[in-house]
């Protein structure tokens, strides 16, 4: 039997490092080439999931805006929950049929509770912010780690804003005219691109006119095909080898 210790990590790799030389090295994909089936299994199940994530990291961004820590045992419960949620028999989408009937309401549930806790962080984080110097405030939120800037429709107008990473910006619909892109059923058309669709909303030409350059290889892009699931021994996990060969639809 081989000798083993307990230890750290980093004094793990440290002793490793006097062997680099010798250690084998992989290159290219590490990744199980099975089991790809576990990213779609079950969707509504792993929608839940990545719904929740975005929730509780908003509810715990306005939290801390609010420095309020009222709220934390409840916050608390929604992440065991939703940890709870991640085992690994739920989240892949490999176990049976009753624990996705019971996810799917506690997903229902949990993002209620989280969307209530977010809009009262909302309430109490207007409530102190002074808005008397616009004639019509608008509140606009960006819980993501990092500043945004989008075209907004306000009020019937069009406007860019540039909102900070965790935080949020007042603004007021825009009366300057926006001058939009031209635009007809099938082509979308600018100084830069011209995009051309056809009838089913497939991409047939992306035209850059500063390059003078067509980037789409005919007939189109964005052409999407699904396959009917063939059950494998592993119906949850796998899709068969082969599957190319059974019967598909183009999705249009």
């Amino acid at each position: 039997m081989p000798q083993a210790k307990n230890g750290r990590v980093d004094a793990f790799f440290e002793r490793v490092e006097s062997y680099r030389d010798k250690l084998p090295v992989m290159q290219g994909e590490l990744y199980f080439e099975a089991h790809q089936g576990c990213f779609t299994t079950e969707s509504r199940t792993k929608q839940g999931n990545r719904d929740m994530e975005f929730l509780l990291g908003q509810l715990e961004s306005l939290m801390a805006i609010n420095g309020d820590f009222s709220i934390k045992s409840e916050l608390d419960s929604l992440w065991k929950e939703t940890l709870t949620l991640q085992f690994h028999d739920i989240l892949p989408g490999s176990s049976i049929v009753r624990v996705y009937q019971e996810a799917e309401v506690d997903y229902v549930r949990l993002t209620t509770k989280a969307k209530e806790l977010i809009d009262l962080q909302k309430a109490k984080l207007e409530a102190g912010i002074n808005t008397s110097s616009f004639a019509k405030p608008y509140m606009l939120y960006n819980l993501s780690p990092f500043s945004r800037s989008q075209w907004l429709e306000i009020e019937g107008n069009w406007q860019q804003v540039c909102v900070p990473a965790m935080g949020y910006k007042v603004v007021e619909p825009n009366s300057a005219e926006f001058i939009a892109p031209s635009a007809s059923p099938l082509c979308l058309e600018n100084s830069q691109l011209k995009v051309e669709f056809n009838s089913s909303g497939q991409i047939t030409s992306v035209y850059n006119k500063e390059l003078n350059r067509e980037f789409i290889s005919k007939p189109m892009a964005n052409l999407l095909r699904a396959y009917k699931e063939r059950a494998t021994q592993y119906a949850a996990w796998d899709f068969a080898d082969d599957y190319r060969n059974g019967e598909s639809s183009s999705l249009s």
